[in-house]
């Protein structure tokens, strides 16, 4: 369906930064006009994703491809989401910068641009040898994780992803890009939060689910807890705390992570709350990185 320049218009206009909030990117550092935010198109440890306000148009730094209409809030979520110009400006139009709504209207546009073919046991040797890379044995990748097949239907391509399932029965998704090398991320239906209720008093909260995989791969005296996955810090709210008595958190040692570890000390107290990744590991960023150079180091030392 064709759409007017009055109705284009209207949807550059939405502000930026109320669309990066609402898929749980944060403002990392503010330069005058300029906003600087980590990319939401691949993992990066210097935010490179700049954001004019007065002008509410994107400038992707830290990738020299040059996207068509990339500059417009449009373009954005013609790239982000996957749809065709149409399909963006109407998501734009019906976005009212609430992270809930918009994670609903992402999930109805996904609904056509993705169609899942299959959701199994992983066997891909691609996706085992990637989990591998990142220190996670198959053992505790097969017990958490699916293998996730999806057509992409505006470009026909078939993928296959390592899928993590939330409470809202959508999977996040992770596999090792083709045309990059970068790890590829994305969530496949609806965005939330993954609880997993082991009947204990105690919480462990991690960020993503490479985190909570490691820790269970570090995990030698089984620890008794429930764990929490946000899949996105923006999502911390969806969770309730009360009845909680201790709080172990193992976000990441960026900004993001303490801003959220802040949050949870400020909104909830239980008995005990503490900052297991500053504690742990303070010179990582996250709990995945450390295993991954703990394993690095055991190795060094047998050869």
């Amino acid at each position: 369906m064709s759409k007017t320049i009055e109705e284009i218009n209207q949807a550059k206009a939405v502000p930026l930064t109320s669309i990066m909030q609402s898929i749980g990117h944060e403002l990392q550092h503010q330069s005058g006009n300029e906003l600087l935010y980590y990319s939401p198109f691949r993992d990066e440890r210097t935010p490179s994703f700049s954001i004019d306000v007065n002008k509410n148009l994107w400038s992707d730094f830290g990738n020299s491809k040059k996207y068509e209409k990339g500059d417009s809030p449009i373009g954005f979520v013609m790239l982000y989401h996957k749809l065709t110009f149409p399909a963006a400006v109407e998501w734009l139009l019906r976005f009212d910068g609430c992270v809930k709504t918009a994670t609903y209207m992402v999930t109805h546009e996904k609904e056509q641009a993705l169609k899942v073919l299959a959701i199994k046991q992983i066997t891909n040797p691609k996706l085992i040898q990637y989990a591998e890379s990142r220190s996670i044995s198959y053992t505790v990748l097969s017990k958490y994780c699916k293998e996730v097949i999806y057509k992409h239907t505006a470009s026909n391509r078939i993928y296959t992803a390592i899928g993590f399932k939330n409470n809202a029965d959508g999977y996040e998704l992770r596999f090792k890009g083709k045309d990059n090398g970068k790890d590829f991320k994305a969530c496949l239906g609806k965005k939330d939060i993954t609880f997993i209720d082991n009947f204990q008093s105690d919480l462990l909260v991690f960020e993503g689910f490479f985190d909570f995989l490691s820790f269970i791969e570090l995990d030698v005296y089984n620890f008794q807890a429930n764990y929490l996955i946000l899949n996105s810090i923006a999502l911390l709210n969806r969770f309730d705390f009360t009845p909680v008595n201790a709080i172990y958190s193992y976000l990441d040692n960026d900004k993001g992570g303490r801003n959220t570890y802040d949050k949870i000390k400020q909104l909830h107290q239980p008995k005990h709350i503490i900052n297991a990744s500053a504690w742990n590991f303070p010179n990582h960023k996250d709990l995945n990185e450390y295993l991954v150079c703990q394993n690095a180091k055991r190795q060094t030392e047998l050869s």
